[in-house]
C-alpha cells in the first residue's frame, strides 16, 4: 500500500545506518500533509515529534506531541507521546507542567513500559 511505503521510507531515515533528521522531518511532514487522517498518522506525528526533540527543536516537538494527544486520544502512541512531552517541557524549563504530564501518564497508563521512566523523572523533579 502506498501510504505504508511512504511512512516506511520516512521512518527508515531515523535508522542508525541512514540517520538523516532533516530529511526525516521533511518526509514525515509531507506524509502528514498527504495523509492527515490515515492509519499511520498518529505514528507519523509521534516520530516527527521525536525527531524534533532529538534535534532540540522543542517548540515543534511539543506541537507534534500535542497534536497527536488531541487528535488521537485512543492511539497506542499516547503513553510514549506523554513521556516525550514531559521530557520536552522539562528541557524547556517548564518543570511544573512536565510534572503534571508525568503524573497523568503514571495515573492513566500505570502498566505501560514508559510509566516507569515517568516515575523516575518524577523523583528527579521533587
Amino acid at each position: 500500500r502506498k501510504m505504508r511505503k511512504e511512512y516506511d521510507a520516512a521512518y527508515a531515515l531515523l535508522q542508525p545506518s541512514r540517520r538523516n533528521y532533516k530529511k526525516a522531518i521533511a518526509a514525515f511532514r509531507k506524509f502528514l500533509e498527504k495523509y492527515p487522517q490515515g492509519d499511520l498518522t498518529d505514528n507519523a506525528l509521534y516520530w516527527l515529534g521525536e525527531t524534533y526533540y532529538v534535534t532540540q527543536d522543542n517548540a515543534s516537538a511539543l506541537a507534534s506531541f500535542d497534536e497527536l494527544l488531541q487528535r488521537f486520544p485512543g492511539s497506542e502512541k499516547v503513553p510514549g507521546a506523554l513521556l516525550k512531552k514531559g521530557y520536552v517541557l522539562q528541557a524547556m524549563g517548564r518543570k511544573a507542567e512536565a510534572k503534571k504530564v508525568f503524573e497523568r501518564l503514571v495515573a492513566e497508563y500505570p502498566d505501560a513500559s514508559v510509566a516507569r521512566m515517568a516515575r523516575t523523572r518524577l523523583k528527579q523533579l521533587k
